[in-house]
Protein backbone atom coordinates (compact mmCIF):
# COMPACT_ATOMS: atom_id res chain seq x y z
CA UNK A 1 0.00 0.00 0.00
CA UNK A 2 1.31 3.23 -0.98
CA UNK A 3 0.93 5.62 2.14
CA UNK A 4 1.71 8.73 0.28
CA UNK A 5 -1.21 8.49 -1.93
CA UNK A 6 -3.31 7.94 1.05
CA UNK A 7 -2.74 11.56 2.53
CA UNK A 8 -0.61 10.62 5.69
CA UNK A 9 2.97 9.70 6.80
CA UNK A 10 3.36 6.42 9.30
CA UNK A 11 6.44 5.86 11.55
CA UNK A 12 6.93 2.79 13.65
CA UNK A 13 9.04 2.91 16.00
CA UNK A 14 9.84 -1.19 16.43
CA UNK A 15 13.38 -0.61 18.79
CA UNK A 16 12.16 -1.52 22.80
CA UNK A 17 14.67 1.33 24.02
CA UNK A 18 13.55 3.89 21.68
CA UNK A 19 9.58 3.08 22.26
CA UNK A 20 10.65 3.31 26.29
CA UNK A 21 12.72 6.58 25.30
CA UNK A 22 9.50 8.28 23.64
CA UNK A 23 6.99 7.02 26.47
CA UNK A 24 9.12 8.93 28.68
CA UNK A 25 9.24 11.57 26.66
CA UNK A 26 5.70 12.16 26.33
CA UNK A 27 4.73 10.45 29.73
CA UNK A 28 2.99 13.11 31.53
CA UNK A 29 2.43 15.84 28.74
CA UNK A 30 -0.40 14.47 26.97
CA UNK A 31 -3.95 16.41 27.63
CA UNK A 32 -6.17 13.94 25.82
CA UNK A 33 -8.20 10.81 26.79
CA UNK A 34 -5.46 8.98 24.13
CA UNK A 35 -3.38 8.93 27.12
CA UNK A 36 -5.31 5.67 28.98
CA UNK A 37 -3.43 3.57 25.71
CA UNK A 38 0.03 5.15 26.72
CA UNK A 39 -1.18 4.10 30.27
CA UNK A 40 -1.82 0.50 29.21
CA UNK A 41 1.25 0.25 27.30
CA UNK A 42 3.40 1.14 30.54
CA UNK A 43 1.51 -1.23 32.40
CA UNK A 44 2.16 -3.90 29.92
CA UNK A 45 5.69 -2.82 29.90
CA UNK A 46 5.74 -2.40 33.62
CA UNK A 47 4.18 -6.22 33.55
CA UNK A 48 6.47 -8.26 31.48
CA UNK A 49 10.28 -6.47 32.37
CA UNK A 50 9.37 -5.65 35.86
CA UNK A 51 10.20 -2.50 35.59
CA UNK A 52 8.49 0.65 37.25
CA UNK A 53 7.77 3.68 34.66
CA UNK A 54 4.67 5.40 36.76
CA UNK A 55 1.51 6.60 34.88
CA UNK A 56 1.88 10.24 34.69
CA UNK A 57 -1.57 12.26 34.67
CA UNK A 58 -2.97 14.80 32.06
CA UNK A 59 -0.79 17.55 31.60
CA UNK A 60 -2.12 21.01 33.12
CA UNK A 61 0.46 22.95 32.74
CA UNK A 62 0.10 26.10 30.25
CA UNK A 63 -0.47 25.20 26.39
CA UNK A 64 2.71 27.35 25.52
CA UNK A 65 4.88 24.90 27.74
CA UNK A 66 3.55 21.41 26.36
CA UNK A 67 6.20 19.47 24.40
CA UNK A 68 4.74 19.64 20.70
CA UNK A 69 5.40 15.68 20.33
CA UNK A 70 2.95 14.98 22.85
CA UNK A 71 0.59 17.19 21.27
CA UNK A 72 0.91 15.69 18.09
CA UNK A 73 0.54 11.83 19.04
CA UNK A 74 -2.71 12.87 20.85
CA UNK A 75 -4.28 14.03 17.57
CA UNK A 76 -3.12 10.87 15.51
CA UNK A 77 -1.02 8.30 17.07
CA UNK A 78 -1.34 5.32 19.49
CA UNK A 79 0.49 2.54 20.86
CA UNK A 80 0.43 -0.92 20.13
CA UNK A 81 2.32 -3.89 21.54
CA UNK A 82 2.19 -7.09 19.49
CA UNK A 83 3.44 -10.22 20.43
CA UNK A 84 5.39 -12.24 17.13
CA UNK A 85 7.11 -15.12 16.85
CA UNK A 86 10.28 -14.42 14.90
CA UNK A 87 10.70 -17.16 12.73
CA UNK A 88 6.51 -17.81 12.08
CA UNK A 89 4.35 -14.20 11.99
CA UNK A 90 0.87 -16.43 12.60
CA UNK A 91 2.50 -17.63 15.70
CA UNK A 92 2.38 -15.32 19.01
CA UNK A 93 5.03 -16.16 21.33
CA UNK A 94 7.89 -13.31 21.07
CA UNK A 95 7.06 -9.85 22.49
CA UNK A 96 7.04 -6.83 20.54
CA UNK A 97 6.40 -3.36 21.47
CA UNK A 98 5.45 -0.73 18.83
CA UNK A 99 4.45 3.07 18.63
CA UNK A 100 3.03 4.52 15.78
CA UNK A 101 2.69 8.17 14.98
CA UNK A 102 0.56 8.93 12.09
CA UNK A 103 0.61 12.28 10.53
CA UNK A 104 -2.14 13.63 8.07
CA UNK A 105 -1.98 15.65 5.16
CA UNK A 106 -4.46 18.13 4.36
Amino acid sequence: MDRSKLGHVLLQILAKEEVLKIIHLINGRMRTPKIEALHRAISWINEKDKSFIPCLDVDSSSMDSNSWLAGFTDADGYFSITVYDGKNKNKVVKTSVQTFFLAKGT
